[in-house]
């Protein structure tokens, strides 16, 4: 009786709010609930949403599909936005310096091996073109920034790991949102070609990049003045969003993504830019009260991302042909993980928490459901519907974020078997090193 009364609730704005409410009491409670045992609060948001959805109480319904597939775009580009800001305030440029070999080898040999073994599976299996499977692959290519970074940074794990982590999740991001960009304005206008859609990428890399930069340099002589008064925070939320839509239209192969990314760093390293003449370091960039602030606004835009990707998964049509699929994918994944890894512990000398992190946690989530959307917004998704590729997608998600969570769990352990557990916080961007 009272599932019947709660699927026959009329979707108002008394009931999106109490939706809105429930979400965050249910992402505080998973927040608590990994801080005390590592439990997998990424999944337990992600529950909630599936369990709104019409998979199963059914307050929102699947009459609603269309709109919730209209929304999250713009969700997982918020989230997106948000979170490689936050990125790059936790990344410290010599130690980038550091890590970068590492990450970057680690995030091309991974990117390549699975966009090249995903790409034959959907062009033997099940038909795709080659265009098409390529995009396909790229898709599952990104770790992915939005659940590796705020979990990574609130682990006891090295901070060696931690940084590769980040690195890694950022670079492939990026990586995935231009190729796929680039993909698609390909499938879009063939007369472009493959030329003039690199051309693009690069182009969209350079604007990015140095609109990053320079509006970091002002916004870092900005804060002299402005950090005395009040909502200066809010203030650079405004920032980053602008930067963000500005990129996306005069960089579209992933600009916004770097842009935001550059931006973050710019701020957080303003003791490591040598450009900056007359400018009293302690009175500019981000201090304390910053960074308790991104972090309080960092936590709600996850719940409200992993909220409607549950939402999305309930939106779903799940068959056994389809569940087959996914796990090959799955597997497939997992198992290039596993390659890579080993490749990279016989070239570098890894504590076994390190190992297990790398081996584990390796999440597929925002950029990969960004991307598999954009060729059906696009009207270039030729050979594949768009329930495979998402329903794919889904279960790839569900997965590796299972794994992650378990990876988290398995270190946590690791660590504590090894006397090396420490409280779980979140660090400041000046705390974050290699040591290699």
């Amino acid at each position: 009786m009272g599932l019947l009364f709660i699927t026959m609730v009329e979707l108002d704005s008394a009931t999106l709010f109490i939706i809105a409410g429930v979400a965050i009491i249910v992402g505080y409670l998973a927040n608590l609930l990994f801080r005390r045992f590592k439990a997998p609060d990424i999944l337990i948001i992600m529950l909630f949403g599936w369990l709104i959805g019409p998979s199963a109480l059914g307050i929102i319904t699947s009459e609603m599909s269309d709109l919730v597939d209209t929304l999250i775009p713009f969700v997982s580009s918020l989230a997106l936005a948000f979170i490689m800001f936050t990125g790059g305030l936790e990344l410290d440029i010599p130690e980038i310096r550091k890590a970068g070999r590492v990450a970057g080898a680690l995030s091309v040999l991974g990117l390549v091996l699975i966009i090249s073994a995903l790409m034959v599976f959907f062009i033997v299996v099940l038909d795709v073109p080659v265009a098409m499977a390529l995009l396909a692959g790229v898709v599952f290519g990104s770790t992915s920034a939005p659940t590796v970074i705020p979990l990574i940074m609130r682990m006891s794990c090295s901070t060696r790991i931690k940084t590769v982590l980040t690195l890694e999740s950022a670079i492939t991001d990026v990586a995935v949102v231009g190729l796929g960009t680039a993909i698609v304005i390909v499938l879009g206008s063939p007369a472009v070609g493959l030329s003039g859609a690199l051309a693009t990428l690069a182009i969209s890399i350079i604007i990015a990049v140095a609109l990053g930069v320079v509006m970091g340099v002002v916004w870092l002589y900005s804060t002299s003045v402005l950090r005395q008064y009040r909502y200066y925070y809010i203030l650079t939320l405004a920032v980053i969003l602008l930067i963000f839509a500005i990129c996306e239209i005069v960089a579209p192969a992933g600009g916004g993504v770097i842009a935001v990314l550059v931006f973050g760093l710019v701020l957080s390293n303003a003791h490591n830019l040598p450009v900056l003449p007359h400018l009293d370091l302690k009175k500019v960039g981000i201090d304390e009260n910053f960074l308790i602030l991104n972090e309080e606004t960092s936590f709600f835009i996850k719940v409200f991302f992993f909220t409607f990707l549950g939402l999305f998964v309930s939106m779903l049509t799940f068959t056994s042909e389809l569940l087959f699929y996914g796990c090959i994918v799955l597997l497939v994944i997992f198992l290039i993980r596993q390659v890579v890894v080993s490749v990279f512990k016989r070239l570098n000398h890894w504590e076994r928490s390190e190992l297990i992190a790398l081996r584990l946690m390796f999440p597929r989530g925002l950029c990969t459901v960004i991307v598999a959307i954009l060729p059906f917004t696009m009207g270039v998704s030729e050979g594949i519907t768009k329930e495979t590729l998402l329903g794919i997608v889904a279960m790839v998600v569900i997965g590796t974020t299972m794994l992650t969570s378990i990876g988290a769990w398995a270190v946590e352990s690791q660590l504590k078997k090894e006397g090396k557990t420490e409280i779980a916080r979140d660090l400041c961007p000046e705390e974050i090193g290699l040591e290699l």
